[in-house]
């Protein structure tokens, strides 16, 4: 069976990861710092083998649900439509958590550092790809806004997609702000995300209402 490019990418991610986590196995601490709160005070910890093998076993199994999802999605010709941006996202989905894995590592060999700060570029990355991948994502189940509007009516996706799109390129532009404002990172990662969220359920909603009184009438 032949391997795809976007799966091979992923698999020389994970492979990447595998890697650091053998190399600096024995340069790490027993209890591996993991999760930092929003004074980027750690505030949880996991042993050494869990936290090697946590991110490369995440990245895994994203490359195999990327692989699954256009087989098992009714839908899933359609993905065959919006092929290299589908891609993109499943690369970045992984590299994104390479990155974090670095970051990780890096703190637990004994360098502090902002930790929210440092992620709020890599987030603010995979925001501006997400939006260019929905923009021009076609009618699908799994990837997009998906409202039971936008998957009862053609003309409900495109127009919800291409406005949430664009809005999720700004979010990006907003989450990379953390990068200067540590001290509301947090909030600038997810708050603008969330409002995007409400707003294209409630204007798929509406767009479809008005659709469909106009095709009644």
């Amino acid at each position: 069976m032949q391997v795809s490019k976007r799966t091979f990418a992923g698999l020389a991610l994970v492979a990447a990861m595998v890697a650091a986590s053998v190399l600096l196995h024995d340069r790490l601490p027993e209890q591996m710092a993991t999760h930092w709160n929003a004074n980027d005070a750690v505030d949880d910890t996991l042993p050494r083998a869990v936290a090697l093998a946590l991110f490369p076993a995440l990245g895994l199994l994203l490359t195999g649900l990327f692989a699954l999802v256009p087989r098992i999605d009714p839908l899933g010709g359609n993905i065959a439509e919006f092929r290299s941006a589908y891609d993109l996202m499943a690369v970045t989905g992984v590299a994104l958590l390479a990155y974090v894995q670095a970051l990780v590592l890096w703190w637990n060999l004994g360098n502090e550092f902002p930790v929210t700060a440092a992620v709020a570029p890599a987030v603010a990355a995979v925001y501006v790809v997400t939006g260019h991948v929905v923009e021009r994502a076609e009618r699908n189940r799994f990837v997009g806004f998906r409202t039971p509007w936008t998957l009862s009516d053609e003309r409900v996706w495109e127009r919800t997609h291409s406005r949430g799109g664009r809005l999720l390129k700004v979010v990006g532009g907003i989450a990379a702000a953390g990068v200067a404002f540590p001290e509301h990172a947090i909030a600038l990662l997810v708050v603008p995300a969330l409002l995007v969220a409400v707003y294209t359920t409630v204007y798929s909603y509406r767009e479809y209402r008005r659709l469909n009184r106009s095709n009644a009438g």
